[in-house]
C-alpha cells in the first residue's frame, strides 16, 4: 500500500487536474487505513511537496484522522 500512496500522492503534484483529482479521490476512498502511510507527507514542507493536499486529504477522514499538532 505504501508503494501506492507514494505514487499517488507525487500524482498531487502534477500540472494535469485530471490526475490532480483521480490522485486525490483515490486517496480519499482508501479511507483512514492510508492515513498512517500519509502522515509522514505532512511533515515534508518543501515548496515541491504537496503536503497541504495530503492534509485535506486527511481532514475527509472526520473523526477516525488523529488530532494535529499545533504548529
Amino acid at each position: 500500500m505504501e508503494n501506492t500512496i507514494q505514487a499517488l500522492v507525487e500524482d498531487l503534484s502534477s500540472r494535469e487536474h485530471a490526475v490532480r483529482s483521480a490522485a486525490t479521490d483515490t486517496l480519499v476512498g482508501l479511507g483512514p487505513a492510508a492515513i498512517d502511510h500519509l502522515l509522514p507527507y505532512t511533515l515534508d514542507r518543501r515548496s515541491s511537496s504537496p503536503w497541504r493536499c495530503v492534509q485535506s486529504i486527511i481532514k475527509c477522514f472526520g473523526d477516525d484522522a488523529p488530532p494535529r499538532n499545533p504548529a
